[in-house]
C-alpha cells in the first residue's frame, strides 16, 4: 500500500497526471493490481478515484506519502554519506527499509543528517518542504526524474 501512496505523490508531484497506467509503468505492475489497489485506497480515504479521470491523495495520503519519502531519503542519505554504500544500493535498500524504519532510528539518522548540516554558527538549514535540513549531494544522489537545485 505504501508503494502505491508513493508512487502517486510522486507522479502527482511530476505534474505527469496520475492515471491507472502512469502507476502500473510506475511500479512495474499490471493496471488491474493498481485498479484494486487505489480502489482500496479509496475506501480507506488516502485516495480519490474516479474510474476514467485518475487518482488524487487525500490530505491523509499526501501526509503518509510524504512521511514515507521522507524515511527513503533519509536511510539513502545515512547509507551513503555515512556508511559509504554504492548510491545504487543505497536506493535499493532505502526501498526497502523505508516501510519498516522505527521512529527511534528515524530520529537518531535525522540528528546525524542535522549535525552534518550545521555550519560554523551552529545553525542548521531547513527546507520548508520538507522539513528536512538541507544537505548538498552529488546530483547522483537525486532520484530520477526528480528536479535538483545546482549551486557553486
Amino acid at each position: 500500500m505504501e508503494d502505491y501512496l508513493k508512487a502517486i505523490y510522486a507522479l502527482d508531484e511530476r505534474g505527469d497526471g496520475v492515471r491507472t497506467l502512469s502507476v502500473a509503468n510506475y511500479l512495474h505492475v499490471a493496471p488491474a493490481s493498481v485498479t484494486n489497489m487505489v480502489q482500496r485506497l479509496a475506501r480507506q480515504r488516502l485516495a480519490a478515484y474516479a474510474r476514467y479521470q485518475g487518482t488524487a491523495l487525500t490530505s491523509s495520503g499526501r501526509r503518509i506519502a510524504r512521511a514515507i519519502v521522507r524515511k527513503h531519503r533519509l536511510i539513502r542519505w545515512y547509507l551513503v554519506e555515512r556508511l559509504g554504500v554504492n548510491p545504487h544500493i543505497a536506493e535499493r535498500e532505502a526501498e526497502k527499509l523505508e516501510h519498516v524504519l522505527s521512529a527511534t532510528i528515524e530520529a537518531s539518522i535525522v540528528a546525524a543528517l542535522q549535525a552534518s548540516s550545521q555550519g560554523g554558527d551552529g545553525n542548521t538549514t531547513s527546507s520548508v518542504a520538507t522539513g528536512m535540513p538541507v544537505v548538498s549531494a552529488p546530483r547522483s544522489l537525486a532520484p530520477s526524474g526528480r528536479r535538483t537545485v545546482a549551486s557553486r
